[in-house]
């Protein structure tokens, strides 16, 4: 059976090349979310990694994942 996770794209500033702007997101801050917004969809089956992707709006993101998952197939 086909199920899906929706998480928004983060960005992890501990492989930020440039130390300058990493600064400037705070002290002690390793993890910020992506701008611009991203929504990253897992498509898992029986706790298998299927797919992956990557849309702009959660709504999109939503839509994306139900349809994937209403098509069982074999």
């Amino acid at each position: 059976m086909k199920t899906y996770s929706i998480e928004q794209g983060k960005y992890d500033l501990r492989w930020h090349k440039s130390e300058e702007q990493s600064k400037s997101f705070g002290p002690g801050m390793t993890i910020c979310n992506a701008s611009p917004a991203c929504f990253h969809v897992s498509i898992l089956n029986d706790s298998k990694l299927v797919a992956f992707i990557t849309r702009p709006s959660y709504k999109e993101a939503l839509q994306m994942a139900k349809e994937f998952c209403k098509n069982e197939g074999p």
